[in-house]
């Protein structure tokens, strides 16, 4: 499973918070977890709705 810690260390390395499949990006995917401290950390990255 992915943390917060691992995903704000991604973001700061210059992971794209939209980057994944058109039917699955990051941020549905951390909705569907209920993570939503990583959905938080996303939206503060410019994952887009």
């Amino acid at each position: 499973m992915v943390t917060p810690e691992v995903v704000k260390l991604m973001l700061v390395y210059g992971a794209d918070p939209n980057a994944g499949c058109r039917e699955m990006d990051p941020l549905i995917v951390a909705r569907i977890g209920k993570h939503t401290e990583i959905v938080k950390l996303l939206k503060q990255a410019g994952a887009k709705e």
